[in-house]
Parts: C-alpha cells; sequence; structure tokens
C-alpha cells in the first residue's frame, strides 16, 4: 500500500496542495519547536529511542527571530491538514499534506522546490476512531558532499507498527524498522545467522527489515503505563527486557490529550 501511495502521488504536488486552504479560519494551529507532528502515532519511535524527538508545542505568545528546526501545524476538527517545516533563514524545508479517509489518514511529505515526495504515512483507523497501525516509508539519500541528494534515488526504508488495543488503550504493539522494499527479506532466524556472535562475517547477509521487537505494556491502579516488556528478535537470538516507561511521556501524552496509553 505505501508503494502504490507513494507511486499515485509523487508527482502530484500541485493537485494536493490546491486541495487545501490554510487560510480557513476554522483551522487549528500549532507551532512546534521541533520538526515533529504533534499527533502522530509512531509511540513506539518516542518510547523506545530516548535519543528521539519528542512531540512538543510552542506555548509561548511570540515566536522567536530565529525558527531554523520549527515546524507549524493546521487541524481542522482534530484531523491534521498540512504541516511545514523550517530551516535556515526562516525558509521551509519540507511540506506534508494529509489526505484523510474514513479507515486513514495519508501523510504525503514533499521537499520544498523540487516536490521531491521523501515520505508517505498511513495512519489506519478502526473502530472508535482507534490508531491501529502506523506505516512510514522514506526516500532514501544518497550523500553529495556532505549533502542529502535525492536525485535518482530508488531505495525506500519501511517503519511499521501495529497496535492491540484492550478498550481504548494499547497493551501489545509489534515493530519493524529499516525495511529496504528494494532488497530480498532477510528475517533474524536465517539459517545463516546460526552460531553468528556479535561481529557480523564479511559474508554474511543483513537482516531486512533491520529491527523487529514485541512490546507489552503494564499499567497500574491510576490508569498510567508503568513498565513495558520488549522482545527483541536479532540475528538468530531472542532476547527480552523490561524497562520503566518514559514518565515524561505520560505527562506530555496528557498535554496532547493523548489517551492511546490511558487506562480509564
Amino acid at each position: 500500500m505505501l508503494v502504490r501511495i507513494f507511486e499515485e502521488y509523487e508527482y502530484e504536488y500541485e493537485n494536493v496542495k490546491k486541495s487545501i486552504d490554510i487560510s480557513d479560519k476554522n483551522l487549528d494551529v500549532i507551532w512546534s519547536p521541533v520538526w515533529v507532528e504533534p499527533y502522530h502515532s509512531d509511540f513506539i519511535l518516542e518510547i523506545d529511542d530516548n535519543t528521539a524527538p519528542i512531540r512538543k508545542k510552542w506555548k509561548r505568545n511570540k515566536l522567536p527571530i530565529n525558527l531554523n528546526g520549527y515546524s507549524q501545524h493546521f487541524f481542522k476538527e482534530t484531523k491534521p491538514v498540512y504541516s511545514v517545516f523550517l530551516g535556515e533563514q526562516n525558509k521551509p524545508i519540507c511540506e506534508k499534506i494529509f489526505v484523510c479517509e474514513k479507515d486513514k489518514i495519508i501523510g504525503l511529505k514533499y521537499l520544498c522546490g523540487s516536490h521531491t515526495l521523501l515520505q508517505v504515512t498511513i495512519e489506519h483507523i478502526e473502530g472508535d476512531g482507534e490508531i491501529s497501525q502506523y506505516d512510514c516509508m522514506d526516500l532514501l539519500p544518497h550523500i553529495q558532499n556532505g549533502n542529502n541528494d535525492f536525485s535518482n534515488s530508488n531505495e525506500m526504508s519501511i517503519t511499521s507498527r501495529k497496535y492491540y488495543y484492550e478498550k481504548k488503550y494499547i497493551i501489545k504493539a509489534e515493530s519493524i524498522n529499516n525495511y529496504n522494499n528494494r532488497k530480498e527479506i532477510v528475517w533474524y532466524n536465517n539459517e545463516n545467522f546460526n552460531n553468528v556472535g556479535n561481529v557480523l562475517p564479511s559474508n554474511c547477509p543483513q537482516m531486512n527489515p533491520m529491527e523487529l521487537k514485541e512490546f507489552s505494556f503494564i499499567y497500574d491502579i491510576s490508569g498510567n503505563p508503568i513498565s513495558y516488556t520488549r522482545k527483541s528478535y536479532y540475528y538468530g537470538k531472542v532476547s527480552e527486557k523490561t524497562w520503566k516507561f518514559p514518565s515524561k511521556l505520560i505527562k506530555i501524552y496528557s498535554d496532547f490529550d493523548i489517551s492511546n496509553f490511558k487506562k480509564e
């Protein structure tokens, strides 16, 4: 589905941009001091990667002079419409345009100037509006003179999260990272990984996807997540460890009225 949508919208920037009106006074606008959408549903990235940028709102009345690294987001009736991501000299670097359908929200991120389609996201909606799955496909750049170059790139990296709910809160999740759909699938239990140590032999293939994990979440009596167990499948090995749920995320989710991890 990601590939099909990418091919459908790859050269449709002008048409999808014309379909939105960000001057609509009925839109809600959120400024953020990071390049992160305030209501995205890739919760696993935030929970499992402590180096990942966290969603934030700009809460002051006046924006700073330098907006490098900031982003602006437009919503209508809680549904995303348009996002713009700013760089040096306060110039827009990327735009993300959203196509909302009954059972999914499609996000299309284009590079400003060339209008190259860099990213496709799909948030799958089920039941009473719960996001059951988050899929993301990024165009992989080539490094030219120290800069990212997307010309003639045909490689994609795919991330996917599948969420399992009890009532309206997430109790389990499945996750893959760095799946290159242009290359052969190589699972963690490939026979080439038998007895492989921490350093891969030169003739050993790489996993594709590079990461395969399962999560289960534990809640306290007040309904907040207190910990999660992560099972990782990696080069012929399976490991399991329990971690404390980041307390800062509980507050952030509350501030954004995100209830996916709130047990009623």
